[in-house]
């Protein structure tokens, strides 16, 4: 173990990155005379909504960036996890939920989700499918794929069930966009930090992983730590 992985280790252990955590309560639900979008446009949405509001962090030592701040806050009774029937303590203590995801259900339909044992931040992994295809075209080819099917698709009147189609893809294009705002506010914090460090190893180090985020935002990954960059911001 060298002397840097060192450093983070201790740093992680010593629960350094939970100063940087934010509560907040988030939602894209619009007022209840407002037509509701399809539920994949609204859940698309919302994580579009977490990854703006999420602050840009690059703590010292790292190579590989990318850090969740956002989280929200505690109802009474409910632990970090969410749920009602186990505590574990957070230090430092922050009041906030650790399965939290923007509101985007309406009050009947997250009973339905609850009622099969699901919420609205329900993911079936921490690594997701089709991982393969995002190193393989990156964000801004799958973008430009789902963009190029939709306008397919609104020129096409024989495919049936055009409009779950239609809304699948504009889900895509919605978080690839936010995905790539996120990556590139992390190569802009990259350079503020490379200008103001007085480190010429740490400067040359903030200055590649600043480069990295302004590749990866839309190209795919040229080389491994291109990359392990692109998958972490991904997972």
């Amino acid at each position: 173990m060298n002397t840097r992985i060192k450093k983070l280790l201790e740093a992680h252990l010593n629960l350094e990155h939970t100063n940087y955590r934010e509560i907040k309560n988030l939602c894209v639900l619009h007022d209840d005379q407002s037509p509701l979008e399809p539920v994949i446009i609204r859940k698309a949405k919302a994580l579009a909504l977490l990854l703006d509001e999420t602050k840009t962090v690059i703590l010292q030592n790292e190579l590989i960036v990318g850090l969740r701040t956002v989280y929200g806050p505690l109802e009474t009774g409910q632990n970090v996890f969410g749920s009602f029937d186990f505590e574990l303590p957070v230090h430092p203590a922050t009041n906030h939920c650790l399965r939290y995801f923007p509101r985007y259900l309406t009050d009947l339909e997250r009973e339905k989700l609850e009622s099969v044992g699901l919420n609205e931040g329900y993911a079936i992994a921490h690594i997701p499918f089709g991982g393969q295809r995002i190193l393989a075209h990156g964000y801004g080819g799958l973008q430009d794929w789902a963009r190029e099917r939709l306008k397919a698709l609104n020129k096409s009147l024989e495919i049936p069930d055009t409009s779950s189609k239609a809304a699948f893809l504009q889900a895509v294009i919605i978080i690839f966009e936010a995905a790539t705002r996120f990556v590139l506010r992390h190569g802009l914090e990259a350079d503020r930090l490379a200008h103001s460090s007085p480190d010429t190893q740490r400067q040359a180090e903030l200055l590649r992983i600043a480069a990295t985020c302004r590749w990866i935002a839309t190209q795919p990954p040229r080389n491994f730590y291109e990359a392990v960059q692109l998958f972490w911001f991904t997972c």
